[in-house]
């Protein structure tokens, strides 16, 4: 067992008595409602190539883990359901192979045939003339690793990941294949794409493939060329592999919903970008959904305290508006009370001044503005009631990764406000330093924010692991919320060229692609990754570095923990 950072390790099998990820991942979700009080409750069970990732609620004592696993289990391995057993030992054997059609028109098709040595329509014919078998789910949702790709197929992944691979694209790398769920970035090969959906979140289960499900692919033709946001038709378990379609999935530009008593925010501007978020939805990574949620999570409850929105037991609380950089401009249909939390910067309401952490009441047609930050990177926009958009698995928040939940903001955008709470703002304690906030962590204004950092779980994967902690880093332009790409005057080299099993990411994951550039995973991180992650960023640090902008400095500090 080896420690991921402070809230999760990465389990072997062999640790709770089975041989194959899917089955132990099966064992500890069952064993997770008798889990030892004190040891955190899990929160996710990630499937990878040879182990399973846990992550917890609170900081783990890695050892004591072991402990308990290593003590009869509550569950045995032989008191598996037979339904739930088959996803770790393949008896999806069973129902008949899945069958995808694809036309061949990728744009890496060439390039593997030269790779290869083989001709265009060799590595058609292998490719089609294997039968696959899903082994997990991760990256994204819906994502699924196949294995039984011809070995004269076998080819690493690209040295530098696209930062778009269309959705329906069906691509190999490291062994595998996978049919690419939406319009992600992604590091595998191009062969073709298709028209079947293999994820539909109105669906249960939302997923098509599933661990231990076989699946084959047919050459068609004379299929047209897929385009983004089609809609794909599912096939089921009959014979034929033929089914009704699993029906539309919610429209994700529809953010209105019910618009109670005519309370809503419209927008005129979302400024260089802005997003729903609430808590996120924890607790879907075995289907390679993140977690998501807001990236500074002490200003969205600040601003949800502000403006009277309850929060609950569990930590869920009213969806907000997490607006990049600034430039947001919005008006309400009804009186409202909002609160501008997070990073630093103007606050208007029609052209006046207007106070930054403090509840605003904002009156029908007022328009509020929320300035460029000064002092950060992301602002949040609280109203009273909360932004009342449909929840996708339980949560409000905008996935950019998966493309789950409400679509980014755009001007016109009408986003309905649910129910005041009966406790007026006002009652509430006043502001306070935001954590998370670039104010903190630094010291001194314009010193580098100091980022504490666990080692592992593949530090030694990487050659020159001490240039992580002696260069400052500064953040790059093309940081998103999957991750922060950090630029600076070395890179690190992986010890071999041979790239690591996927296994499971955490947030705050430090990953070394290729081209030496960490990457550092935010809240709409992949849950499951094959480049080395050379160690883990501290939870408390993780805000903080969310919100410096482009260009600011970091130093990464190493932190001893048990291992």
């Amino acid at each position: 067992m080896t420690a991921v950072g402070w809230r999760a390790v990465l389990v072997d099998p062999q640790a709770v008595g089975v041989a194959e990820p899917a089955e132990a991942a099966s064992l500890l979700r069952r064993w997770g409602g008798s889990w030892p009080a004190g040891l955190g409750r899990m929160v996710d069970v990630v499937v990878g190539r040879m182990s399973v990732l846990v992550v917890f609620d609170r900081e783990v004592d890695r050892a004591r883990i072991a402990e308990a696993l290593g003590r009869p289990a509550a569950v045995a391995p032989d008191d598996f359901d037979p339904g739930e057993r088959s996803a770790g030992t393949g008896a999806g054997a069973n129902r008949p192979p899945i069958v995808i059609p694809v036309r061949y028109d990728g744009d890496d098709l060439q390039s593997v045939a030269d790779a290869c040595g083989l001709s265009i329509d060799e590595v058609i014919r292998r490719h089609q003339a294997a039968t696959y078998r899903v082994a997990f789910l991760g990256f994204t949702a819906g994502f699924a690793y196949l294995d039984g790709l011809d070995p004269l197929l076998g080819i690493a992944r690209r040295s530098t990941p696209r930062t778009r691979v269309p959705a329906g694209s069906v691509a190999i790398a490291d062994g595998q294949c996978a049919v690419y769920p939406r319009s992600t970035p992604g590091g595998w090969h191009l062969l073709g794409t298709t028209s079947f959906t293999v994820w539909d979140e109105a669906a249960d289960p939302p997923a098509v493939l599933e661990p231990g499900r076989l699946v084959q692919f047919r050459d068609d033709r004379s299929a047209a060329p897929t385009r983004s946001g089609e809609r794909r038709a599912a096939l089921s378990d009959a014979t034929s592999g033929a089914a009704p379609d699993r029906g539309a999935a919610p429209d994700r530009g529809a953010h209105a919903g019910s618009v109670d008593g005519g309370r809503a925010l419209v927008v005129h501007t979302p400024g260089f970008g802005a997003t729903v978020q609430d808590a996120g939805r924890p607790g879907w990574a075995h289907l390679g959904v993140s977690a998501s949620g807001a990236l500074d999570p002490d200003a969205w409850r600040l601003g949800n305290r502000l403006v009277g929105n309850p929060t609950l037991p569990d930590g869920r609380g009213a969806a907000s508006i997490e607006v990049l950089l600034g430039g947001f401009e919005c008006t309400a249909t009804a009186p409202v009370w909002v609160a501008v939390t997070g990073a630093d910067g103007p606050v208007q309401i029609d052209g006046a001044p207007a106070a930054h952490g403090v509840p605003l009441a904002l009156r029908p047609g007022q328009r509020l503005r929320v300035g460029v930050a000064t002092d950060g990177l992301r602002r949040f926009v609280a109203v009273s009631g909360g932004v009342d958009v449909p929840t996708v698995l339980g949560s409000r928040s905008t996935d950019t990764l998966s493309g789950l939940g409400p679509e980014p903001l755009a001007a016109s955008t009408v986003l309905a406000v649910g129910p005041i709470s009966t406790d007026p703002p006002g009652l509430f304690p006043g502001p306070a330093p935001v954590a998370g906030s670039a104010r903190d962590g630094s010291g001194q204004p314009g010193e580098p924010l100091a980022v504490r950092v666990a080692l592992g779980p593949d530090d030694e994967h990487v050659a020159n692991t001490a240039a992580l902690f002696d260069n400052v880093w500064r953040i790059g332009a093309d940081t998103s919320r999957v991750g922060v790409r950090l630029d600076g005057d070395a890179t690190l080299a992986w010890a071999t060229d041979r790239e690591q099993p996927s296994s499971g990411m955490a947030a705050g994951a430090i990953q070394v692609p290729r081209d030496g550039r960490p990457i550092v995973f935010l809240a709409d991180h992949p849950t499951t990754g094959g480049y080395p992650v050379v160690g883990v960023v501290h939870p408390a640090d993780l805000a903080a570095l969310a919100q410096r902008q482009p260009g600011a400095a970091v130093r990464f500090i190493v932190v001893t923990r048990k291992r």
